[in-house]
């Protein structure tokens, strides 16, 4: 009977340090970075290029969770453990065009340091990556009729 009072109580005590008390969240995960204006269309974020001139607030989202990018670039998004396709919205002057990808996939627990966003004037003459890359058209294979068998 001792023996048997011991187990369920172990048990329990297993059991309870297993339960999440009410109201305690997900450990949560930071994805920070820069969104900056790229003076040498480069892709790269290089020292003396500010952030972005826009028009309106410039916020970076993962899914359902947004941070609004500071007055000199910076950014940090908090988010739990999962895999984010992390992309940045932006209200812009003039056309404004990307120098990097349009969306980052980052997976948290941390397997980036940062993910920057960089941009340029489309007026620039230089080759840059468009922001909103152009949707490919699904090929349409006809069937063939087939020929004369050949010898």
């Amino acid at each position: 009977m001792r023996k048997t009072v011991s187990v369920l109580i172990l048990v329990a005590a297993i059991l309870m340090g297993s339960v999440v008390p009410a109201g305690a969240q997900a450990p949560m995960w930071v994805v920070s970075g820069r969104v900056f204006l790229d003076g040498n269309h480069n892709g790269v974020w290089d020292a003396g290029e500010g952030p972005v001139d826009a028009d309106g607030p410039v916020v970076v989202i993962a899914g359902r969770y947004r941070a609004e990018v500071s007055a000199d670039g910076t950014y940090q998004l908090s988010v739990p453990r999962g895999t984010y396709r992390v992309r940045v919205s932006v209200v812009g002057r003039g056309r404004l065009v990307a120098t990097t990808a349009p969306f980052v996939v980052v997976s948290m627990p941390p397997d980036r340091r940062g993910v920057n966003f960089g941009f340029a004037s489309e007026g620039s003459g230089k080759l840059v990556v468009r922001m909103l890359p152009k949707v490919a058209r699904p090929k349409v294979e006809v069937p063939r009729e087939p020929g004369p068998a050949r010898p």
